[in-house]
């Protein structure tokens, strides 16, 4: 299990990233979307998370079920039940989280590199 180690004022989190959905820029905060369905808000930059979660699963030497799709979102493939391009709605495994409503661009940014990672054409 591969787990990043959040800073805060207080102390520091610990997130367990096979947990995670997806996680959604919010200007400098980033929502972290549980698969429980909990959001927790972090003061770090979508980039910062993307960073770190692919320093965590090189030095784990696991590849990483998370892609970046467009500006704004970072998904955990290992959770995506399906990629709806006509009406850019990727739904997810879990009952707790909602189906994301997307950009066109990200819908098949996400669908190429789905099919592509299980070498479908």
């Amino acid at each position: 299990m591969v787990q990043l180690i959040i800073n805060s004022r207080n102390g520091f989190f610990i997130v367990k990233l096979d947990r995670i959905v997806y996680l959604k820029a919010d200007g400098n905060y980033t929502d972290l979307y549980y698969v429980d369905g909990k959001v927790k808000t972090h003061l770090a930059t979508l980039s910062s998370f993307a960073a770190d979660i692919s320093r965590m699963y090189l030095e784990a030497d696991i590849a990483s079920p998370f892609v970046r799709i467009g500006r704004s979102y970072i998904i955990n493939t290992s959770f995506v039940l399906s990629v709806n391009v006509q009406n850019c709605i990727i739904t997810f495994d879990t009952d707790h989280v909602k189906p994301l409503l997307t950009t066109k661009a990200n819908i098949k940014s996400l669908r190429d590199i789905m099919l592509k990672k299980y070498h479908l054409k």
